[in-house]
């Protein structure tokens, strides 16, 4: 079915649920497998991590008293769990390739934004 969002999916009209063995195990589920780590692998790369880990101190040494750096970098962390939790919605509406085009400019954007800020 499609926009069925339930992991299982549907083979001679049979529903057959799909486990984390099986992205291993069966061989039609490994290379979407790979890919999908591969995206998240090369996501940690990227860089973000890295900012939001120095954002405290970078922040404090422009002034901001430590707790409002602090206050800075938990708001980021609850609007990356308010994004990350809508952001299905989105994919379902506008499709993976061009959410994941917009969000490939955004990410050159703010590290061009980042690289140019010293």
């Amino acid at each position: 079915e499609q926009g069925d969002s339930s992991r299982t999916s549907k083979r001679r009209g049979v529903k057959k649920r799909v486990t984390f063995a099986s992205l291993v195990t069966e061989r039609r589920y490994r290379k979407p497998a790979a890919i999908a780590c591969g995206l998240n692998v090369a996501q940690q790369l990227c860089g973000i991590n890295l900012v939001v880990y120095f954002a405290p101190r970078v922040l404090n040494e422009l002034g901001f008293r430590p707790s409002v750096a602090i206050g800075f970098v938990c708001a980021i962390g609850v609007l990356q769990l308010v994004v990350g939790s809508k952001i299905g919605a989105v994919i379902d509406t506008y499709g993976r390739r061009p959410v994941a085009l917009g969000g490939i400019a955004g990410l050159a954007a703010g590290l061009a934004m980042l690289a140019t800020s010293s």
